[in-house]
C-alpha cells in the first residue's frame, strides 16, 4: 500500500513536471523558429543586395537550397560563397545565373575530395581572393593544392597541364579570374553527376536536414508574414516604451 502510494506521488510529480518541461520546449521551438525565419531573411536580402535584385532573391534562394542539398553543404556557408562571387563574375562579364554555376560547381568539387568545414572554407576563400584580385597566386594555390584536389585538377584541366604545372602557371599570372571561372563553370555537369555518385555520411544527411528545416520555415514565414508582423508589433511596444521613459522624466 506504502508502495502504491508513494508510486502514485511520484506520477502526480511526473504528469507536472512534463507540463512544465512541455511548456520550456514549447518556448524553446518558438524561439528557434524566429531565428530560423530571421536567418532566411537575412540570406535572401543579401542574396538580393548581391544581385542588385530583390524581385529575383526568392527563386535565386531556391536555387541555394538545391545547390546545397545535392553537395551536403551549410546553407549559410552557400549563399555566402555565392554573395561574395557574384559581383566579381559580373566584373568578368557574367551574370547571377553563371555566378549559381559556379557556386554549385565548386560545392560538387569539393564533394569529390570529401573537404569539409574549415577546409573546404579555406579553398572557397582562396578562390575568391583570386578572382577578386585577377589571378590567383602562390599563397592560394598551394591552400587549393592542399585541401581541394578535385579544383586542381579542374583548373589543370583547363590550362592543359598536370596538377604540378599548375604552380609554373601561377607564377606567370596566368590563372586567372576568367580561368577559374571556366574551369568550374564549363564542367558542371560533370561534377554533378560524379558527385551524386558519392556515397553521403550521417553527418551530411544532418547537414541536409537542417538545410530543408530552415527552408521550411523561411519560405512558410515569408509566405504567411508571421515575423513580419511580430516585429511591427515589437517595435511598436519598444516605441511605446521609449514614450513612457520620455513622459516619465
Amino acid at each position: 500500500t506504502r508502495a502504491a502510494a508513494a508510486y502514485g506521488k511520484w506520477h502526480t510529480v511526473a504528469i507536472r513536471m512534463a507540463s512544465v518541461l512541455g511548456t520550456i520546449a514549447g518556448t524553446l521551438a518558438t524561439a528557434v523558429v524566429f531565428r530560423y525565419a530571421d536567418a532566411w531573411s537575412d540570406m535572401q536580402s543579401r542574396v538580393g543586395a548581391a544581385v542588385r535584385d530583390m524581385e529575383a532573391a526568392p527563386a535565386l534562394m531556391q536555387r541555394m537550397v538545391d545547390i546545397a542539398n545535392a553537395s551536403y553543404s551549410p546553407l549559410e556557408q552557400t549563399v555566402e560563397i555565392y554573395a561574395r562571387n557574384v559581383s566579381v563574375l559580373r566584373d568578368l562579364g557574367r551574370g547571377a545565373t553563371e555566378a549559381a554555376d559556379f557556386t554549385e560547381a565548386l560545392n560538387h568539387a569539393l564533394v569529390l575530395t570529401a573537404t569539409r568545414g574549415e577546409r573546404a572554407a579555406s579553398v572557397q576563400n582562396a578562390l575568391s581572393k583570386a578572382m577578386a584580385v585577377g589571378k590567383l597566386q602562390a599563397e592560394g594555390l598551394e591552400t587549393i593544392l592542399a585541401h581541394g584536389g578535385e579544383v586542381a585538377q579542374v583548373l589543370a584541366d583547363e590550362l592543359g597541364t598536370s596538377v604540378n604545372g599548375l604552380r609554373a602557371f601561377a607564377s606567370q599570372g596566368k590563372i586567372t579570374g576568367d580561368v577559374i571561372a571556366n574551369s568550374l563553370i564549363t564542367r558542371l555537369d560533370d561534377l554533378r553527376d560524379r558527385a551524386g555518385e558519392m556515397p553521403a555520411t550521417i553527418g551530411d544527411a544532418f547537414v541536409r536536414i537542417g538545410t530543408n528545416i530552415l527552408a521550411f520555415v523561411g519560405q512558410v514565414d515569408q509566405a504567411v508574414g508571421a515575423s513580419s508582423a511580430l516585429a511591427e508589433v515589437l517595435l511598436s511596444a519598444a516605441d511605446g516604451i521609449t514614450w513612457l521613459k520620455d513622459a516619465t522624466l
